[in-house]
């Protein structure tokens, strides 16, 4: 597998710490934000082949859909949500967007694993 850099979008710590385990696991290069302006500086300054996006960022925060948004407008990178949220309303805002797949948490690694290889085979 070539190196590829996946961005890991999640406000909470430990889900930073259980998602990035298991990608360095796979033998990605892994950078993290905490919320979407870090990621916002992040992608404006690293090459990023994935990003990996929650979307829930945080109170007061701008959440992970509108991040997507500007993820595709500004960088035309692939995404992947990994959240929580699974009703109708958020799901209906996700998947307006296109993200190239949609996790919720918690995950099995191996659902985790699908998703990557599909993403980074679209890019």
């Amino acid at each position: 597998m070539s190196e590829k850099t996946i961005l890991l979008v999640e406000d909470d710590y430990l889900n930073r710490r259980l998602t990035r385990r298991v990608l360095d696991e796979l033998g990605y290069q892994v950078v993290e934000a905490k919320n979407a302006k870090n990621a916002l500086e992040t992608l404006a300054n690293n090459k990023i082949d994935l990003v990996i996006l929650d979307i829930n960022l945080g109170e007061g925060e701008m959440d992970g859909i509108d991040l997507s948004r500007q993820i595709q407008d500004r960088f035309h990178i692939p995404f992947i949500y990994l959240s929580a949220y699974e009703n109708k309303h958020f799901l209906s805002r996700a998947n307006a967007i296109s993200p190239s797949t949609y996790l919720t948490k918690p995950f099995k690694n191996s659902d985790l694993i699908a998703a990557l290889e599909t993403a980074l085979h679209l890019d």
